[in-house]
């Protein structure tokens, strides 16, 4: 800024201006990114469990799984682990029931981030560095993991009988 007028020079007008293109930019992307995100299935209730075990020497650990295993020993988890549990693990299945993204604990979902295409093309560093260094924006938009997104898109596909309208 000219400090003898009040007024911003050219240079500071253009960086201002091309702040504000590279903000406008983000924003379209991010908008378009949770319009487009991945949708929970209406009317899809998904059951986990969380299962919490002795592991020895005073340790307990804590997964998450779809199923408490029929015989109560080989434990699947949701981040694919296969656990042996017996009696002697003193485990513990608290049982949940998800009927969205909103029920569904922090560690089972993420937030949807936006890389914005050529973003660094012909934008100075100082304008790059002005956005917060960063090249992925956070949207408020939250998914399950993509584990999860899969398990639950396969589980409400095979759900759907030809001829319906999809609603169970």
């Amino acid at each position: 800024m000219d400090t003898d007028n009040g007024v911003d020079s050219g240079e500071e007008q253009l960086a201002k201006i091309r702040r504000l293109e590279l903000e406008a930019r983000v924003d379209l992307c991010i908008a378009a990114a949770e319009e487009r995100a991945w949708k929970w299935v209406d009317g899809y209730e998904l059951e986990y469990w969380l299962v919490t075990w002795h592991r020895g020497g005073g340790v307990f650990e804590t997964e998450y799984a779809f199923a408490v295993p029929p015989d109560g020993d080989l434990l699947h988890t949701i981040n694919g682990r296969a656990i042996f549990l017996t009696e002697a693990h003193l485990p513990i299945f608290e049982r949940f029931m998800a009927r969205g993204v909103q029920d569904l604990p922090a560690a089972l979902k993420e937030r949807v981030m936006v890389m914005v295409p050529d973003m660094t093309r012909g934008v100075s560093f100082f304008l790059v560095e002005a956005m917060g260094a960063k090249l992925e924006f956070p949207t408020r938009v939250f998914v399950p993991v993509l584990g999860l997104r899969k398990m639950i898109d396969t589980d409400a596909e095979s759900a759907i009988v030809p001829g319906s309208d999809g609603a169970s």
